[in-house]
């Protein structure tokens, strides 16, 4: 007879004869229409056939349709032991059914002909049923009563037999004294009727990545009655999770199945099994897609240190990135499927595999590893070990350069039946899990587990966001951390909004380092306090772009600080607003735009309003028109003269009243020249101030909040036809057709600016004062360029070329920058401008050079005062090359 947990038993060889018998009966003569097999009493067809029908569906493990068969055919023979053993392996197998299948496997031992001759595997089946419905004391009976039956030399059946035995007795000890947790099913928006499992969660448990056998890709079923595994996604917004989404270019039309997520969400490990002749076969291997901006990337198969012939089932990733965990069976192990480790070297490459030993792995499954955020807490799953039931959840610590002893986690997280990929938070206090439940919706469900006795891990969550100065998101960085000289992890932001997450030690003081083309580098120190274990915090990070610093302007802050999150955070019950904070991954779009509905004062004649505005948050780049609605009178907050940082937090469609921020003061509106009212919250003197309040509003739920500059009342923004600086120049000449500089050769400091209209303007110097610009008009005019003129410079003018400085002799030069769009050279404030010069190429590139040189013993120096600048793409060429190109 079938066993229930590991096939058919050698003392059962005629089973399995028959089993081969069958299938050649039913490929010469079975008609197809039994595969949809109806069990209505107008039904003719002879008990032969159903019971062919039924060894078929039981043989190729579909229960599901192997069951109502044989109750239909237990109805015409109640005491057939056969069908008895076979229906109670039935309900054994199918998640909602266990409960019954004790019943039949009791029957089919009462009602066998011959009690001397029972088949052992009843007796086994029976105790499994026992087991496996917490009826542990008759489990262990039954199995004390099978050991007198089995033959001594018979080692193999005696020494599962034995195992079993353990894992009652195991089951008894814990179910004595469970854990205090509470369980949460997800709920039917991520569990159905099929089975859920596998579910990878983020770090800030936002994200969360799971497999499914629904209905999914090409509706494909497997043998066993069920639909193909596919890949699902859902997010949690305000505390629910949204409904999931099938990832199209994860899903194939045969099994794909998600293993993990990393901690900041930008990885998806993904498990393909193998296939020989259009079957699955012993092999599978770990792919992973990553998070390219919003889109996933196709999946890639990992190297050779992680897949082999054999198969890798699950994997982990630490935290920092530096460490991986996996499952196989491939030999050399010390079991069945095996965890193995990778450590990444210090040259970047991954190296080779190691077993992690005697102490995880036994001679039995140990299987889907999870490193915890810690990076020294690994949970697995295991048949082994102290199991009290198929695989249970385990959690061991590596000290002093090994692994303790695993420990099972306790009941009820664990159970009799399967539990498995089991995923906790940063803080120990909750975790999500796959297994069958009471309330479960079908068959394995994803639940939510609270453990409020779990000790404090001590960690602290950093979800930050990388940004420009103009609150653009910056994506393509590199991000280090360091604490006592040494390399904790090495992060990359998401490139399409920016943001990042890691996971540290609180109580310590960590060097960050942020790097990104086109900005200057950023080295501060990050102090967590201790007492900001096991939270998470907000911050913002704004990168200065190269070159952009005046002299009295402050530079990066020499630390970032950090402020409790819960502290700062404004209480949903207060009356401000509060904007909701964007997913950039695969969130359901809203059927409406979020509203408001203010208040508004009516002058006392006025008629009143029936039915207020709806006040409408909108992006800056959809048109818009002027609102019909009275606007606060603002006149009395913006100086015209005055010159400062503010704090941009909201910008509408139709304005309404500043107090509607009743949490924040000094919120002011500008009616700019797009139709837009745009509220800024403070004014600050320097750079550096601004963001540290931008960081404080970014945790209290400001997410779109950004550093806008307001010059003599007027804010700066992209829509706005702003022009002039305080600074003053002498444009000599404008030409529709561009001449080089050295056609002024008897002036020194001619640039040239190309306009919106791409009209070429010529001036002479920049001035920081009118007066000073009138002085110099008249040395121009002396020199014949009758049409010069003083006139206040321009903001943002484009430098297109400029006099070279170098003698004839020179032959080569260092490039630093290459740009589609041509920058003054003024931009390079931290490069003396007269060794500066910007080379129009014939490719339409304005490449930028600095310093000429002969001997090319000099060019270690002065690519050495380009990189300590933060030009790290600067390379040497010749200045012949840029003469021919």
């Amino acid at each position: 007879m079938m066993k229930l947990n590991s096939g058919i038993h050698k003392k059962t060889s005629t089973q399995l004869l028959r089993t081969f018998l069958f299938f050649i009966i039913i490929a010469i003569g079975v008609n197809n229409s039994y595969a949809s097999y109806s069990l209505s009493s107008s039904d003719k067809t002879s008990k032969r056939k159903k019971t062919k029908m039924a060894e078929m569906y039981f043989a190729n493990k579909n229960y599901g349709d192997a069951a109502p068969i044989l109750y239909d055919l237990l109805l015409g023979d109640r005491k057939n032991p056969e069908f008895n053993n076979m229906l109670g392996v039935c309900y054994f197998n199918l998640e909602s059914e266990k409960e019954k299948s004790t019943e039949y496997l009791e029957k089919a031992i009462r009602y066998s002909k011959s009690k001397n001759n029972i088949p052992l595997d009843y007796y086994y089946n029976l105790g499994k049923s026992y087991h496996i419905n917490y009826q542990f004391s008759k489990a262990i009976r039954t199995y004390n009563n099978l050991l007198n039956l089995v033959p001594r030399d018979d080692a193999e059946y005696i020494a599962d037999i034995e195992h079993e035995l353990e894992i009652c007795r195991n089951a008894l000890q814990l179910t004595e004294h469970p854990v205090n947790i509470t369980v949460e099913n997800l709920g039917n928006l991520i569990n159905t009727e099929y089975a859920e499992h596998s579910p990878g969660v983020t770090a800030d448990e936002t994200t969360m990545v799971f497999t499914s056998r629904r209905n999914g890709t090409g509706s494909k079923v497997d043998k066993d009655g069920q639909f193909f595994e596919d890949i699902y996604i859902s997010h949690q917004v305000n505390g629910v999770w949204t409904e999931p989404k099938g990832i199209s270019i994860l899903n194939t039309k045969d099994h794909d199945a998600s293993i993990s997520i990393s901690a900041d969400g930008q990885e998806i490990y993904v498990y393909k099994a193998g296939y020989y002749n259009n079957n699955e076969s012993n092999g599978g291997d770990i792919y992973v897609s990553k998070l390219n901006g919003t889109n996933w990337t196709r999946p890639q198969k990992l190297h050779s240190d992680i897949n082999s012939p054999s198969k890798e089932s699950h994997i982990s990733v630490s935290a920092d990135g530096r460490t991986i965990y996996f499952s196989s069976n491939r030999p050399g192990g010390y079991g069945k499927m095996d965890i193995y480790s990778v450590k990444k070297l210090p040259n970047g490459q991954w190296g080779p595999a190691q077993n992690l030993g005697p102490n995880i792995n036994t001679i039995y499954d140990d299987d889907a590893p999870f490193i915890h955020h810690d990076g020294k807490t690994l949970y697995f799953s295991s048949k082994g070990h102290k199991t009290m039931g198929g695989f249970d959840i385990f959690k061991s610590t590596f000290e002093n350069g090994h692994w303790n002893k695993p420990v099972n986690i306790g009941f009820p997280i664990n159970s009799t039946k399967e539990d498995i990929y089991f995923t906790p938070t940063p803080d120990g206090k909750r975790a999500y899990m796959a297994s069958y439940r009471k309330g479960s919706y079908g068959r394995a469900d994803i639940f939510r587990i609270q453990t409020p006795d779990t000790e404090n891990t001590g960690l602290f969550v950093l979800k930050g966001k990388l940004i420009n100065t103009k609150g653009k998101p910056v994506g393509h960085a590199k991000i280090k951390l360091s604490y006592s000289n040494k390399t904790v992890g090495l992060y990359r932001p998401n490139t399409a909004s920016g943001k990042f997450l890691f996971i540290i030690d609180a109580g310590k003081q960590y060097n960050l380092e942020v790097r990104a083309k086109g900005y200057r580098p950023l080295s501060t120190v990050m102090n967590v306090p201790a007492e900001y274990a096991n939270k998470e915090n907000h911050s913002v990070i704004t990168l200065l772009p190269l070159s952009l610093r005046l002299e009295e302007e402050e530079d990066y802050p020499e630390d970032i600080e950090l402020i409790d999150y819960n502290i700062s955070k404004i209480s949903l019950e207060k009356t401000a607003f509060t904007p909701e904070i964007e997913n950039d991954l695969e969130v359901p779009k809203l059927k409406e735009p979020l509203k408001i509905t203010p208040t508004i004062k009516l002058p006392a004649k006025e008629k009143p309003v029936e039915q207020a505005e709806t006040v409408t948050t909108v992006k800056e780049e959809e048109p818009v028109t002027n609102p019909i609605v009275k606007i606060p009178d603002t006149t009395k907050t913006v100086t015209k003269n005055e010159t400062y940082y503010t704090i941009q937090i909201l910008a509408l469609q139709i304005p309404m009243d500043p107090e509607m921020f009743s949490y924040l003061d000094n919120v002011k509106i500008f009616q700019t020249n797009d139709g837009l009212s745009r509220y800024t919250y403070k004014k600050f003197k320097s750079f550096n101030a601004a963001t540290q309040e931008l960081n404080r509003l970014i945790r209290i739920g400001y997410w779109d909040s950004f550093i806008r500059t307001v010059i003599n009342g007027q804010l700066i923004h992209p829509k706005m036809n702003f022009s002039t600086s305080t600074a003053y120049t002498i444009q000599l000449m404008s030409l529709k057709e561009v001449r080089p500089v050295s056609y002024f050769k008897n002036l020194d400091g001619v640039h040239v600016y190309r306009d919106s209209e791409n009209i070429y303007r010529y001036t002479y110097k920049i001035f920081p004062n009118k007066t000073e610009a009138q002085l110099a008009l008249g040395e121009v005019l002396k020199k014949s360029y009758w049409d010069a003129f003083v006139r206040k410079a321009y903001w943002g003018e484009e430098v297109l070329f400029s006099d070279f400085n170098a003698k004839k002799s020179n032959k080569y030069t260092i490039q630093i920058m290459a740009l589609n769009h041509p920058k003054s050279l003024n931009y390079f404030k931290n490069l003396p401008i007269d060794r500066l010069n910007l080379n129009k190429g014939k490719d339409g590139l304005s490449r930028y050079t600095y310093e000429a040189f002969d001997n090319k013993k000099d060019e270690k120096t002065f690519l050495n005062i380009a990189f300590k600048k933060g030009y790290y793409d600067a390379f040497t060429r010749t200045i012949k090359w840029y003469n021919k190109n």
